[in-house]
């Protein structure tokens, strides 16, 4: 109930000031609402970068207030809001999906925290998924999740007004000055969801941090209805389907350089001076490839030392993860939880992914301006000999560790997040393929 909440919690914040049109969020949001606006059938195409904070902590979302008196609105049985109207028919209102249409006011009602909380806590609300990461679950932890959820929420709405914008730019409601079709939409996720947050993952295992498909696995569209409703001109529309090969977000970049049919360091100078290691989508969209990466790679540094995995295919080696074995070999396309660990199984299969990320961590000191080998890997390793006698075994001894621990950026994903692709489909008819189109990217 509201009288639960506490404005003075320490597990959850509640912010009188926060009202919607202070939200960050919505204020992103309309800033590239008002870039699009005035960008649209210009002459140029337009590049629009969205790089929404929500729901990244701290979680911070409006709450319903009543400004005169300071204390949080019942939303819905409050009188001043919705003038007596019983929970029962508030709820067969369906305001909440009301709430997402571009045109309903923000003022009048959104989906806070409280609403959230009271609407779901009784259906799945509380089945977070991540008891091995966090002490939950109190009423407390539940709270927290509705912030998050809340934050979402807004980030949803406000991918809806982007795209209203981009079908109606001038906003007459007359779309035949739309740019939709002919804008590649790229949304993205950096990482999964984080147990600070209260967020769950499930199915996939791990938080964010974590080198499990639970920290990397992520949502990630793309829509270009030009292109996706008519594949390279030849009818083949693919809007509405899945492609299960992985991607990278370093990716992004070369497919958009692609689309533009700049990315050759023969015609672009960028690229010669600074090499992507990330890999044009587009071939993957066609068709005409069905595997964009040999090897997916990951270093992480933490606390406790340095953890690595790398993926070939459906196989996932994942090295000296913090409370692990020491090395894990997981087969994803039979266990994509990451629950059997075949290490002791397929010992070719370990040995071959080790060798390939020992020569991708001596590449990265390379780039690095360090010696090699790379003085990580020793410590790395450690563990896994201890435990199942993998050994690490530098051709040269290793260098005293520098100043910098960091880890580099490098070849097909270092710190970098995986993807299954999707396609959204928008329902709309082919339309012939213009020769420049326009960009949003939402992160």
């Amino acid at each position: 109930p509201l009288e639960s909440w506490d404005i003075n919690a320490a597990e959850y914040i509640i912010h009188r000031e926060r009202t919607p049109s202070t939200y960050v969020t919505n204020n992103i949001t309309n800033a590239a609402v008002d870039f699009i606006q005035t960008n649209a059938n210009g002459s140029q195409p337009f590049f629009a970068y969205v790089p929404y904070s929500a729901p990244h902590s701290p979680a911070q979302t409006p709450f319903h207030f009543d400004q005169a008196t300071g204390k949080m609105d019942r939303m819905g049985e409050d009188n001043r809001r919705y003038a007596g109207m019983p929970r029962n028919a508030f709820k067969a209102s369906r305001i909440e999906d009301r709430w997402f249409a571009p045109g309903f006011s923000d003022e009048d009602w959104f989906p806070d925290p409280i609403f959230l909380y009271e609407e779901y806590k009784d259906d799945g609300f509380t089945d977070f998924g991540v008891e091995s990461y966090v002490e939950c679950c109190t009423d407390d932890d539940v709270r927290r999740r509705a912030i998050t959820t809340a934050m979402n929420r807004f980030v949803d709405k406000g991918v809806g007004k982007i795209v209203a914008a981009l079908k109606d730019p001038n906003g007459d409601g007359d779309t035949s000055d739309s740019v939709f079709e002919d804008t590649m939409i790229i949304f993205i996720s950096d990482n999964g969801g984080a147990a600070k947050m209260r967020a769950s993952n499930k199915p996939w295992t791990g938080m964010k941090g974590h080198l499990y498909e639970g920290g990397h696995r992520v949502p990630f569209f793309v829509a270009w209805d030009t292109f996706l409703s008519n594949v390279d001109g030849r009818g083949k529309d693919i809007r509405g389907t899945t492609i299960d090969t992985p991607v990278t977000s370093l990716d992004v970049l070369p497919t958009i350089l692609d689309a533009f049919g700049i990315n050759d360091p023969n015609i672009n100078p960028l690229l010669r001076s600074a090499p992507s290691d990330g890999k044009s989508m587009l071939p993957v969209l066609r068709g005409t490839m069905n595997s964009l990466h040999e090897y997916l790679f990951w270093a992480y540094e933490n606390n406790s030392g340095f953890e690595g995995a790398v993926r070939r295919d459906s196989w996932k080696l994942i090295i000296n993860r913090r409370g692990g074995s020491g090395i894990e070999l997981f087969n994803l396309s039979n266990d994509p939880i990451e629950s059997n660990n075949l290490v002791v199984k397929y010992p070719d299969v370990v040995e071959e992914l080790k060798d390939a990320f020992i020569s991708w961590m001596d590449e990265m000191a390379a780039r690095n301006g360090e010696g090699t080998p790379n003085w990580r890997l020793e410590e790395m390793f450690a563990l896994a000999q201890q435990n199942y006698n993998i050994i690490y075994e530098a051709e040269e001894a290793a260098p005293s560790p520098p100043e910098a621990t960091s880890i580099p950026n490098g070849r097909n994903g270092a710190a970098s997040t995986s993807h299954n692709l999707r396609i959204q489909s928008n329902g709309m008819d082919a339309i012939a393929v213009a020769l420049l189109f326009s960009l949003v990217l939402l992160f």
